[in-house]
């Protein structure tokens, strides 16, 4: 068996040093750039002028600019500032060719290729980095601003995800006339190990720090011969006492204070200990007859010396003294002096002694004869019996056979039934006339106290539970999903509220279901559904995603929410509208009855009225639905705020961003976004920049008349449409009020992938707070 000792003061001190050493160092690597090549074809800088000197008839600079870099390497943003303010450090090269150049690795007076960013800190993953190439003016002012010496020619930002590793990560910025390639890694520091570098290990080594070596990922392999955290407890040699002994190698024993021996389970007398034993450290337990602090005084003087003479019983007194009780006829201190007649009480087994002068005579009870009564009867005519007995002759002697409860020769004797190991497991014999009985304790049963009763021959445990018997008890060990002391308690999986965007929780057995709000799926809620999949758009109209619906972007000469009608209004949207005397109408005949006019009349009254109040119903019954959704996505948005707060992630292929705070556009962008990353697979954009949103609201609406004009709005808003066909050309409408207005939609936003193996996936997403 391993044993333990306890620290020693210097061992503690090193511990103490060591703890501080590593909480001011927790982690450390470096942030290598390898520069590789850059190209600038015509010599142009980031305005389209030249570095220096005028342009060729051909539009080439005449001289090549003085290239330099500007590197800075800063925590993760989304949009990265225009003047960068570079927390995790920044590097600025000397001129390092022309227009064109490749860049060698390794070191050029004060400038090494790959550039190094040391950090001391835990690394995050996530960065932002961003690299500049500037011209260096000729004879500029050293005392003016970095800016006003050089020109910026080209500007790359790089954002993503990048664990500690030794592989490099290519990376590029091109533009029609400028290119710069490059490599990154992150590697850890020297005795700091995993993906933050915030694992340390000291490496290979034995001392009072430990006595381990560092395997690939730094983790800590003990040598032989030692245990712990750190490897610190050596493995004593097998055998040595867990409590007794300890070890500062392995494979030792050495005792502590009061025990001995080869495993140290010896103890050690106190000193001075005469006639005594141990059983604890420094202990002196007397041996029998024996007392007072060394077990010096003779406390049994009886067994020791038999000071008593003539068949006297001594009796011990204590402190080394005694006392003689003499048998009958003698007396004295020892009984050493005799008697004469009764006064020595001459008769045995309970006879009476009579004086006869000189002699005596003793007169026996039932069962003894002789002159001492000291012969016991010898036939059942002496009725020797006693307490009931019988009495059965064999051969020359009689037998007495004795009730139950009495035993001896005569039956003289009460039995005792009762002895310290009748009644088991604590429990307390009482003798009775005819046996014994056992009181047992609570939890035991049985004639001897010897069954343990079963608590679960009754089953506690509910809803399939596993029942454990114990003395006057039981123990449930309780299925998945389902606690308590009877597993009576079904866990409320919907407790972490695991549904996102406003889905509702439904809780099951060691499990949960969520029901998705319109627009949603997954077993979280966290999947947007794609309602374009079905190619609802028609005659060519391209389908915008939103949050439960979609919007039909439609072609030139298309209008509709589906993008189902050219151009010109139908027929019936005319009839709908009332506008058919607009339009051309067929004259009435001059002859027609009464009745037909009166009943025209009450229709073209009636029938404008009843498509008045069922667009009205429409729209009310729209602004209620958007009230409800405004309202389901404020829940959401509140449910999602607390699961981010949690970090929990119940399902590892979806992550949810929370983007409700904005209007929801996801337009399919053509043009990639500045600064920011691109999913892999998902096109959707996270429009949740106002800023941005609002420029490509502008845009696509600028693109074609046709995009925002959904007809039924048109039709609903409008009291009269007016319809203008120019040549055969596109319809147009001329009041503005028909022009459909920019959806503002609140949405709910789902990342559907997070690469978070990849270095510098064009999936990977990182959420700024």
């Amino acid at each position: 068996m391993a044993c333990r000792r306890a620290a020693p003061a210097h061992r503690l001190l090193a511990l103490l040093v060591a703890t501080v050493f590593v909480a001011s160092a927790s982690a450390g690597g470096v942030f290598e750039l390898k520069l590789r090549s850059f190209e600038n074809k015509f010599g142009l800088d980031a305005m389209d002028g030249c570095c220096s000197g005028g342009k060729t008839s051909r539009g080439i600079c005449v001289n090549q600019c003085a290239t330099k870099f500007r590197v800075c390497l800063m925590h993760y943003q989304r949009v990265i500032d225009e003047h960068p303010s570079c927390t995790f450090g920044e590097f600025t090269t000397p001129v390092l060719g022309g227009n064109t150049f490749k860049v060698q690795a390794g070191g050029n007076g004060s400038f090494v290729n790959p550039i190094a960013f040391p950090f001391s800190f835990s690394w995050p993953g996530t960065f932002s980095l961003v690299i500049e190439a500037w011209h260096e003016k000729a004879d500029s002012d050293e005392a003016a601003s970095f800016e006003a010496r050089h020109t910026l020619v080209h500007r790359v930002t790089k954002q993503g995800w990048l664990n500690a590793g030794s592989a490099w990560t290519r990376g590029e910025g091109h533009t029609a006339r400028h290119s710069v390639e490059f490599e990154f890694r992150v590697q850890c520091d020297p005795f700091y190990y995993g993906d933050s570098c915030n694992i340390m290990c000291k490496g290979s080594q034995s001392s009072v720090f430990g006595h381990y070596e560092c395997l690939e990922n730094g983790t800590r392999k003990c040598l032989p011969g030692w245990t712990g955290d750190y490897c610190t407890n050596a493995n004593c040699m097998p055998g040595c006492h867990s409590e007794h002994g300890f070890c500062d190698q392995p494979n030792q024993c050495q005792c502590r204070s009061g025990w001995k021996g080869k495993f140290c389970d010896v103890c050690e007398r106190y000193p001075g200990c005469r006639n005594g034993t141990c059983s604890t450290a420094w202990g002196c337990d007397c041996l029998e007859g024996w007392g007072g602090l060394f077990c010096e005084q003779d406390l049994n003087y009886c067994t020791n010396h038999r000071p008593c003479k003539n068949g006297g019983t001594c009796y011990n007194t204590g402190q080394g003294s005694y006392t003689c009780e003499c048998a009958a006829g003698f007396n004295g201190t020892d009984c050493e002096i005799e008697e004469g007649g009764c006064a020595r009480h001459p008769c045995l087994n309970g006879g009476t002694c009579g004086d006869t002068g000189d002699n005596y005579t003793c007169n026996c009870p039932r069962g003894w004869t002789g002159h001492r009564c000291e012969t016991a009867a010898e036939t059942c005519s002496d009725r020797p019996c006693q307490n009931g007995g019988t009495c059965q002759m064999e051969l020359d002697r009689y037998q007495c056979r004795c009730p139950r409860g009495f035993k001896g020769t005569n039956c003289e004797q009460r039995d005792t039934f009762c002895t310290p190991d009748t009644c088991q497991n604590g429990g307390n014999c009482v003798n009775e006339p005819d046996g014994y009985r056992c009181v047992c304790p609570v939890g035991f049963s049985g004639t001897n106290c010897e069954d343990n009763v079963d608590d679960c021959a009754v089953n506690p445990c509910r809803n399939g539970g596993t029942c454990y018997d114990e003395v006057n008890a039981f123990r449930c060990i309780c299925i998945p999903g389902f606690m308590g002391s009877v597993c009576q308690i079904n866990i409320d999986d919907c407790l972490t509220n695991p549904c996102a965007n406003g889905g509702t929780c439904h809780d099951h057995v060691n499990s949960f279901m969520c029901t998705c709000r319109p627009g949603f799926t997954g077993p979280d809620c966290s999947v947007n559904v794609d309602e374009c999949a079905g190619q609802m758009c028609q005659n060519g109209g391209t389908c915008v995603d939103r949050v439960g619906d979609f919007e039909c972007r439609c072609r030139e000469g298309y209008v509709g929410e589906l993008c189902q009608f050219e151009g010109v209004v139908p027929e019936w949207a005319q009839r709908r509208l009332g506008l058919e005397g607009s339009l051309g109408q067929a004259p009435v005949e001059a002859d027609m009855p009464d009745e037909h006019v009166v009943l025209i009349s009450t229709l073209s009254v009636s029938v404008p009225a009843l498509v008045l109040v069922s667009i009205a119903a429409i729209l009310c019954m729209k602004y209620r639905r958007r009230r409800a959704a405004e309202k389901a996505d404020d829940e959401a948005r509140r449910q999602n705020a607390e699961n981010a707060s949690a970090g929990k992630r119940q399902f590892e292929e979806n992550m949810i961003v929370n983007a409700l705070d904005y209007p929801s556009s996801k337009v399919k962008n053509i043009e990639d976004p500045p600064y920011s990353l691109e999913p892999a697979k998902s096109q959707k954009q996270l429009n949740i920049d106002p800023a941005r949103r609002a420029p490509a609201v502008n845009s696509a609406s600028a693109s074609s008349a046709y995009d925002k004009v959904d007809f039924e709005t048109a039709c609903r808003t409008s009291p009269a449409l007016k319809v203008c066909v120019d040549g055969g050309g596109p319809s147009t409408f001329s009041d503005a009020s028909c022009a459909r207005a920019a959806p503002n939609r609140t949405g709910v936003y789902v990342i559907d992938e997070h690469g978070a193996d990849s270095s510098l996936a064009e999936g990977m997403y990182a959420t700024e707070v």
